[in-house]
């Protein structure tokens, strides 16, 4: 149950994107794959089956964050108050070499799990974290095995 008293969920939101693809292998459900994730949707549901677009673009990325009731950290924000962090969220990229994005479901915001290595041969860049702050934090030592921190852990 988020602040505003409302179980998130994709009822009334509206796409705007058209559906398009760049030609890629692979898929673009890596949104729609991480927003379940984060909020336990599973594959099939009501809330999964409103993704219909493969490839959103980025306003309606912006849109669905908000609509969802998640917190946007860029990178300064993540950096000023890392106790942000300290929850479940989605990590977007920049993938310079296909001029695409990608995102990724991360347990823990600060602690951040690496992308898969053919993404990382695309030279992506961390734009920001969509955090769910009413999700229980966790604390650093409870970290999944293999995360890395990406910024200093307060001690």
């Amino acid at each position: 149950m988020h602040e505003s008293g409302r179980t998130p969920s994709m009822d009334g939101f509206q796409w705007l994107t058209v559906a398009w693809s760049p030609g890629l292998p692979g898929n673009g459900w890596c949104l729609r794959n991480a927003i379940c994730e984060l909020f336990d949707w599973p594959t099939g549901s009501r809330n999964w089956r409103a993704f219909t677009v493969e490839y959103p673009v980025g306003e309606d990325v912006e849109r669905l964050v908000q609509h969802l009731g998640l917190v946007w950290l860029d990178c300064q924000k993540v950096a000023a108050d890392p106790t942000l962090q300290d929850h479940p969220g989605v990590a977007f990229y920049d993938l310079d070499l296909y001029e695409i994005g990608h995102c990724l479901f991360q347990p823990h915001a600060r602690f951040l799990k690496p992308l898969p290595p053919f993404l990382q041969a695309a030279h992506p860049r961390l734009t920001g974290v969509a955090v769910d702050i009413t999700q229980a934090p966790r604390r650093p030592g409870n970290q999944e095995p293999g995360f890395k921190p990406r910024y200093p852990v307060p001690r």
